[in-house]
């Protein structure tokens, strides 16, 4: 963080938390981009911040904010800035060090005057070492280059059940866990910019989820219809249009698929996917092209809490948990007394067994509860 030696709190850091790297910051520009302030700021302009120090002046701790234009030129004109008369008030050696009287486009701030002018950080490149709460460790790093393509493999979101499978899908290996029985994942997505006007082009809102993969599953493509039947173990929370979206994971070993998209589909960019691990791990991008279907006709097991409740009931006999073969063996019996069994309308057997595998590690579902359970994921 440049020649920063105290960090704000409230700015970048909780208590234990690591120094954060190269930010940008943006004033909103609505009605007059770039255009000068009475401040000496200017609108819709991105900003890097290079360092943060606190300073006593007048008997109080003041923090300080070091913000550079790239422009090389037109600098804060308020409290703190170059030739502003509160470096006269404070101790000579921190006015050498941090007092500079040029034209460069870099000057100081108090962190109350940022808070006020500036709307939004963007971190410029994120690494593990940004959460490793200080501490040195050896990261595994896996990164794929790809793009969203029109009509090809530009699906959309999650929200896009149709299309959502047609995304580029990486698989993900967890061989070894680190701590806890878990291992800790770094997933970073960044898109390139459209075109050259790198701070003017607007980015298109991204993200991405993670699902368990059944190891009946590993290497094959997932489909539309299959994913809109499972839970991700990790999705960004909210598609954001910036230029990187990244979240920090904690997971069971196991085989994952990695989809990135964008929010909306039939939307081009390029992308850079990057996956951090503190342990071993394997990573490859899914080109088979025989995704798992889902059988269509689901609907049926909306009967199955009205219909069939009893002899759903009276197939558990005296067990307590069900596993995917037990699952497997229920919905061949169910579906023989409904109006599509499996074999003609649903897909071949090793694919409804996997779907019963994925169904039994997203649920966890218990004996007793399984029937009404059961039927409220294809509900919703």
């Amino acid at each position: 963080m440049g020649a920063a030696t105290y960090h704000s709190p409230q700015l970048i850091r909780r208590p234990g938390a690591p120094q954060l790297p190269c930010w940008h910051r943006r004033l909103e520009a609505v009605e007059f981009p770039e255009e000068k302030t009475a401040e000496g700021l200017v609108l819709g302009h991105a900003y890097s911040l290079t360092g943060l120090e606190k300073v006593q002046h007048k008997g109080r701790v003041v923090e300080l904010v070091r913000l550079r234009n790239p422009w090389g030129k037109i600098e804060w004109k308020g409290p703190w800035s170059d030739g502003s008369t509160e470096w006269d008030e404070i101790e000579s050696r921190a006015r050498r060090y941090l007092r500079v009287k040029l034209e460069d486009g870099e000057f100081w701030m108090t962190i109350q005057d940022f808070v006020r002018f500036f709307k939004r950080i963007d971190l410029c490149h994120r690494t593990p070492d940004n959460i490793s709460e200080g501490r040195c460790s050896n990261w595994s790093l896996t990164v794929f280059r790809g793009k969203w393509e029109a009509g090809k493999t530009a699906g959309g979101s999650f929200r896009n059940v149709a299309t959502f499978g047609k995304n580029s899908q990486y698989h993900l290996r967890l061989l070894e866990a680190d701590n806890g029985g878990l291992c800790t994942l770094f997933v970073c997505l960044m898109q390139e910019p459209r075109d050259r006007q790198r701070n003017r082009s607007p980015y298109v809102a991204i993200g991405f989820a993670i699902y368990k993969v059944p190891k009946h599953c590993v290497g094959i493509k997932l489909s539309s219809e299959y994913l809109q039947w499972v839970r991700p173990a990790v999705r960004i929370p909210r598609y954001d249009a910036y230029r990187e979206m990244s979240r920090h994971c904690r997971l069971p070993p196991g085989s994952y698929v990695i989809i990135p998209s964008t929010d909306e589909p039939d939307i081009e960019a390029q992308f850079l996917l990057r996956v951090f691990s503190l342990k071993r791990n394997y990573a490859e991008e899914i080109k088979e092209e025989a995704p798992i279907k889902v059988w269509t006709q689901m609907d049926n097991i909306y009967l199955l809490d009205i219909q069939f409740d009893e002899p759903f009931h009276a197939l558990f006999d005296d067990a307590t948990d069900l596993d995917a073969k037990g699952l497997f063996n229920i919905l061949k019996k169910i579906s023989s007394k409904s109006n599509a069994p499996m074999g003609q309308s649903a897909p071949n057997n090793g694919n409804v067994f996997c779907c019963c595998c994925s169904i039994l590690s997203e649920s966890q579902i218990n004996v007793l509860l399984l029937p009404r359970s059961f039927s409220s994921p294809f509900r919703s």
